[in-house]
């Protein structure tokens, strides 16, 4: 049974000038070290992508939950990681897993892409009851 619904996008060139006032650290804000990871590779254009689609990822997943920031929501506690195939799946932490747990949700549908000026994200929570 469908439990929330999210979706988000983003001007790559916002997540760019973010990156460039503050480093890495915007990376280590956001993002949790397996994802950083991720996204870290490859040329400053493929990170800013990789990084927005990250952030409106993370949103559409708080929009889903019905939360946005608030209610202990963080964003390092939201993962968007890669099954082997490629496809991503959401993992929570922390106390983001435990509502989303109380509230039901057993697991998350995500698509993600971008193209040269912006990231899209779209998240489905599904659950029981």
């Amino acid at each position: 049974m469908i439990l929330g619904i999210g979706t988000d996008i983003i001007e790559i060139d916002r997540v760019g000038r973010a990156w460039t006032r503050k480093g890495t650290r915007f990376v280590d804000k956001i993002c949790s070290p397996r994802e950083a990871k991720y996204i870290l590779r490859g040329n400053q254009k493929a990170q800013w992508e990789r990084m927005a689609a990250r952030f409106a990822g993370k949103e559409a997943v708080m929009k889903a939950l019905g939360t946005g920031w608030r209610r202990g929501v963080a964003w390092r506690e939201i993962e968007i990681l890669h099954e082997p195939s490629g496809r991503p799946y959401v993992n929570l932490l922390g106390k983001t897993a435990q509502l989303a747990e109380k509230m039901g949700i057993k697991t998350f549908h995500i698509s993600m892409s971008h193209n040269d000026s912006v990231a899209v994200a779209y998240v489905i929570a599904l659950g029981d009851s």
